[in-house]
């Protein structure tokens, strides 16, 4: 499910993604992807894959992990997409869907679209998580908060989390947005957990380039898996979740991976907190951000980009297709090829305290 084995009571994750190409099984389901543009490139990003279930509205989700460059494909009344995308245990699968599998927008700027997963036999084995959809394909997911058992009973008591001032590496204070960090892991047991959620006992964690030639030590949130030993699980609307960043690879076709894609951060204005009733967090007051960060692994400043967007020139813009008049994002694209889609376009940048 997490990319992992376990060996004893540990976890050991994977450190390569892919290499198996097995995809005979196609299974039904579909992808919530999001259309981002940076200077010279624009980029369909995967942000998660529905399993069709004969269970009602019932659901197993899977989270990317690394993805290829879309590929499309354009026939006189059609628009067709393929990814291939990198899940768990090494496992390579590819999404196929078209213009017209477009089933719906969200607020969070992405769309869901119908699609055919080309993938292994028993591809259920390596879904992330479970969920269900509400009217009018409203996901929902099954995410967890680790805490101490002392801060889980005040939290369980006030259905209400204070939101972090931390950044994503947990070590700079924001002034503009506040985050609930969530994980899809059940458990965290070990260092490597920690480090999947970018804490650690050790209070680093190492990211290395490309070329193998730097290695970055770079400074984490400081935790021990004593003061995570408390689970809250939660149903998350989706579209709470903040868009996850990524680094950009070019060993041979270019990659993009998702940093740390087990975190998943809900945004909301500084000290507004999120509310939760019936261990459901819906997505009222969050704060959607409008640009993702994807650094380049061939050098140490792309390494940490994710880590450090005060500092970052990596920078893509998520498109808002809703806003510009276009059915889906596979027509705009059709519609604005080969233009400049981002430097007029405006974010809001995220603030650190000074």
């Amino acid at each position: 499910m997490f990319n992992r084995y376990a060996k004893g009571r540990s976890h050991l994750y994977f450190s390569e993604l892919g290499g198996s190409n097995e995809r005979s099984n196609i299974v039904k389901g579909f992808v919530k992807c999001k259309l981002i543009h940076t200077i010279g490139e624009s980029l369909i990003v995967p942000d998660l894959i529905f399993l069709e279930e004969d269970k009602g509205n019932c659901f197993k989700w899977i989270q990317p992990l690394s993805f290829f460059g879309c590929r499309l494909i354009i026939t006189d009344n059609d628009i067709h997409c393929s990814i291939v995308v990198d899940i768990s245990s090494k496992q390579t699968i590819e999404l196929r869907f078209s213009n017209t599998d477009f089933v719906r927008g969200y607020d969070d700027y992405s769309e869901l679209y119908k699609c055919e997963i080309h993938a292994p036999k028993m591809l259920s084995e390596y879904a992330t998580g479970t969920g269900y959809f509400k009217e009018n394909f409203e996901p929902y997911i099954r995410l967890y908060h680790h805490t101490t058992a002392n801060a889980k009973e005040s939290i369980m008591k006030s259905g209400h989390f204070y939101d972090s001032r931390g950044n994503f590496a947990g070590t700079k204070e924001l002034t503009s947005i506040g985050y609930l960090y969530l994980t899809c892991l059940d458990k965290i047991v070990n260092e490597a957990d920690l480090q999947q959620v970018a804490m650690s006992s050790q209070k680093y964690i190492d990211l290395r380039t490309d070329d193998n030639g730097h290695i970055r030590r770079l400074r984490v949130l400081h935790r021990q898996t004593k003061e995570l030993e408390a689970t809250i699980p939660l149903d998350v609307n989706v579209q709470a979740i903040a868009s996850q960043h990524l680094h950009r690879h070019l060993i041979g076709a270019t990659y993009y991976a998702i940093c740390n894609p087990f975190i998943y951060r809900i945004g909301v204005e500084p000290k507004a907190g999120i509310d939760f009733i019936n261990s459901i967090i819906e997505q009222d007051n969050t704060k959607k951000a409008d640009y993702i960060v994807a650094g380049d692994c061939r050098t140490i400043e792309g390494l940490i980009a994710p880590y450090d967007e005060e500092n970052t020139e990596y920078i893509y813009k998520i498109e808002k297709v809703s806003e510009s008049g276009n059915s889906n994002a596979l027509e705009f694209w059709l519609t604005n090829r080969n233009s400049d889609q981002y430097t007029d376009k405006h974010v809001e940048f995220t603030e650190f305290k000074k």
